[in-house]
């Protein structure tokens, strides 16, 4: 099953921002979400986009096909299958019952992506762990960086064929730097700054709220990493913010990974 170089799938829709990102830059999406209140307002959305072009499917990824229990939190980007994350925070969360499909199954249906975005609240391993029963896999994949879950997911990625990966911070989209601190990266850093508010005056994305997972690929800053150099980065990222009892929850990252 060949890459399909004009398709992008969306798991983890949500507002719909990226599927709105992806479809201004002339992609067919598949754009996945467990939550049906946010497949209902996606059908409102983008009531005008062709159907050859936007695929909405109202499943959750899971091992089975099944129908199980989801968690829609009130603030919604924590809506999950496990209830602590949903809730976290005191938050608010009600119980619905949801289908499953296993994420090959999908794949199988839809076919194999250009790019890959996930962002499913604790189950973003699932997907990568989809594609290892096909020999053809997305030129580029994204999911939510988490600890020390996304030390394991890296190396399944690697294990996949994903040779270069970083990590982008989702506050700005600018690259995370890890120890040392050199004057060739601090250069860089101003150098990816830069080059993102370029982008953003050329109008290369929108960012249609502060829940978009911003460029993918080669648009993204930053140098590409073997994944040893992220696993170390990220690591060693996480415990300074734990020993400086820095908000873990307060900034998104995504890990992105290349072919």
């Amino acid at each position: 099953m060949a890459v399909v170089r004009d398709l992008i799938y969306d798991v983890g829709l949500h507002d719909g921002s990226d599927t709105a990102y992806y479809l201004q830059r002339g992609f067919r999406v598949v754009a996945i979400d467990a939550n049906p209140a946010m497949i209902e307002s996606a059908r409102k959305t983008f009531q005008s986009v062709p159907p050859d072009r936007l695929t909405l499917l109202n499943v959750a990824i899971a091992e089975e096909a099944e129908e199980r229990t989801f968690w829609i939190s009130d603030r919604s980007i924590w809506s999950s299958f496990d209830e602590s994350i949903a809730k976290r925070n005191g938050t608010h969360a009600e119980a619905v019952k949801v289908r499953c499909e296993p994420f090959a199954r999908i794949l199988e249906r839809f076919g194999i992506p250009y790019y890959l975005k996930i962002d499913i609240e604790g189950s973003d391993g699932l997907c990568v762990q989809g594609l290892a029963g096909f020999k053809d896999r997305p030129r580029y994949i994204s999911w939510e960086a988490t600890y020390p879950a996304g030390i394991d997911q890296l190396r399944a990625a690697r294990d996949l064929g994903y040779t270069r990966f970083k990590i982008i911070r989702q506050l700005d989209f600018l690259p995370v730097l890890g120890p040392p601190y050199s004057r060739a990266e601090q250069l860089n850093f101003l150098r990816c700054r830069a080059i993102r508010k370029m982008r953003k005056i050329a109008g290369r994305w929108q960012e249609r709220s502060g829940w978009s997972s911003g460029p993918f690929g080669e648009e993204t800053p930053g140098r590409w990493l073997p994944w040893h150099e992220v696993a170390r980065r990220w690591r060693d990222f996480h415990e300074r913010r734990v020993r400086s009892n820095a908000d873990l929850l307060a900034v998104w990252f995504d890990f992105h990974a290349r072919r």
